[in-house]
């Protein structure tokens, strides 16, 4: 199963990313816009995992749940990651400490439990569009999108499963910890 460690969001947040993504496709010729229910924060993508593993998984999820408070994440800009005429947007999240902290408390609660680390360094964001193709230069997507909206509390982390059902990517709460 392939799999998943993330922020979900919240109703009101996931309205706020829809609002920002509508205004971002009328600049846009084309674009592959995520989905209002796939938007979320992954933390750490575990990939292909057996049935067997989620149980390492849910304790070191559990683990870090109970080692970091809840906390106020904020979003910060948008921007884009370039290829060629197209590109993926993308909407930052501000690298708080409490972010950073919930994130290393995971990566060495999953290196107990045999997982691998996670090879690139932590840049949280939330992709909001693939192969996005703009009426106009790219650089100025940073500028003309900037996130205007209230940040969210964090109170849990997830363990989502990602299944393709028929031309949908459909994400699954496998399990889900509380944050103190």
């Amino acid at each position: 199963m392939r799999t998943f460690i993330a922020i979900n969001f919240d109703s009101k947040t996931k309205n706020n990313i829809t609002d920002l993504q509508n205004k971002i496709k009328a600049d846009c010729k084309r674009g592959n816009f995520t989905q209002k229910d796939n938007l979320h924060l992954t933390l750490h993508f575990l990939g292909e995992i057996e049935a067997e593993d989620v149980e390492y998984a849910e304790e070191a999820i559990a683990a870090t749940a109970a080692a970091n408070r809840k906390f106020m994440m904020n979003f910060d800009k948008t921007g884009y990651f370039d290829r060629g005429d197209r590109c993926i947007l993308w909407l930052g999240i501000e690298k708080s400490k409490e972010l950073v902290r919930l994130y290393e408390t995971l990566e060495r609660n999953l290196l107990k439990q045999g997982f691998k680390r996670e090879r690139a360094s932590f840049t949280p964001h939330v992709t909001i569009a693939r192969e996005a193709a703009l009426f106009y230069n790219k650089k100025i997507v940073s500028e003309k999108f900037k996130p205007e909206f209230d940040g969210m509390i964090v109170n849990e982390i997830c363990l989502m499963e990602s299944k393709r059902m028929g031309p949908k990517l459909v994400y699954k709460k496998l399990y889900a910890a509380k944050l103190i």
